[in-house]
Parts: structure tokens; sequence; C-alpha cells
């Protein structure tokens, strides 16, 4: 307690998992002091989309970056639901890489995967725009090639006067991971 007001210690989320010793203190929601170095680099940008599917069985899958995770535990943090979300190969690869999430937002994720993500073939639609330009139509958004080749990333069609950055990237017409939201409903060109 600081002049009747708590001091909080806010470890970094990596403690556990790499002995990580940085932390900062607050008090009343204002930081007050930065305590040691981290020992491992920033964590990648948290801006990926995570989507929800259904397995064979009818089981809610949570799909991010062309991996699947099973729900798996569920607790209470500062009164929340926090959702554990386990590897769906777990059981038979023994893959112990988890994510978290909080009202369906992405919150942490935890350790590597031992495999590479499984290829889904989706069938990917393509329409034509008004200009003749041949377009991806994936979710109710249309997209644009930015780059060509067997890997090729599609950006949002309304960058341009919208500025969204939503993007598609795709190999060999397989979709291997969407980055970014769309802050706009979709509108096909």
């Amino acid at each position: 307690m600081t002049n009747g007001m708590p001091k909080l210690r806010w470890r970094c989320s990596t403690h556990c998992d790499r002995g990580c010793f940085a932390a900062v203190y607050t008090i009343n929601n204002v930081l007050v002091s930065v305590k040691s170095e981290h020992n491992h680099p920033p964590a990648a940008p948290r801006n990926v989309q995570i989507t929800f599917s259904k397995n064979r069985k009818g089981g809610l899958l949570l799909e991010l970056n062309g991996y699947t995770y099973r729900r798996h535990t569920n607790r209470l943090t500062n009164g929340m639901p926090k959702l554990r979300w386990r590897c769906s190969t777990h059981c038979h690869r023994g893959c112990i890489a988890a994510v978290y999430t909080i009202n369906n937002a992405l919150v942490s994720v935890k350790s590597e995967h031992n495999h590479l993500p499984a290829v889904r073939r989706k069938i990917l639609e393509f329409i034509q725009s008004k200009r003749g330009k041949r377009l991806l139509l994936y979710e109710g958004y249309s997209y644009y090639a930015t780059s060509g080749g067997p890997t090729i990333r599609w950006r949002c069609s309304t960058n341009s006067y919208c500025g969204c950055r939503a993007t598609v990237h795709t190999y060999d017409d397989v979709i291997l991971y969407t980055r970014g939201h769309h802050g706009h409903p979709p509108r096909i060109t």
C-alpha cells in the first residue's frame, strides 16, 4: 500500500515459459516503476484474425494461422470467462500449443506447435470487377491481388478509399491465413 492505494505488480506474461523477470508497478492504474528488461523479443502483433468453425462431429473449433484448437478449460479472470483452447492434435500428436481468449478475442498464445498446420482446401471463389480485374471473394468481402506467383497477398478491395487493411494470404489457391479486421460491412465490387 502506498498512501492508502494498492501498488500492483504486473509480471511479463512469459515469466513461466521463458523465465522473464520484467515487471511493471502501478498505483491506481498509473505506471509508477519498471523493473528489469525482457530476456526475449516482443511478442508478434495480435492483429491476426481468429475464426470459428465446426469439426465433423459439430464441436466448436478455433482457427488461427492454419492451426485448429479445441476448447479445453474455462476460468474467470477479472469476472470474465477466459477460455483455454488446446491444439486439436493434442491427443494424437501430443502437441502442447494453446491459445487463450476472452470474449472471442485472442489474449495469449502458449508454446509452439510440434507439427505443421494441416492443409485444408477451401474452394476459393473468384469474381470479376467492373474493370475486368480478377478478385477473390472470401466471407462476403472482395480482395485484389497485390503480388503474383504461387504465394499471393490479397488486400481488401476497399483499401484505397476506406483504408481497410484486411488481407488474405494464399499459396496455390489455398488460404494460408488472414490478417486484420474489416471495419465495414461486406461490399462486393
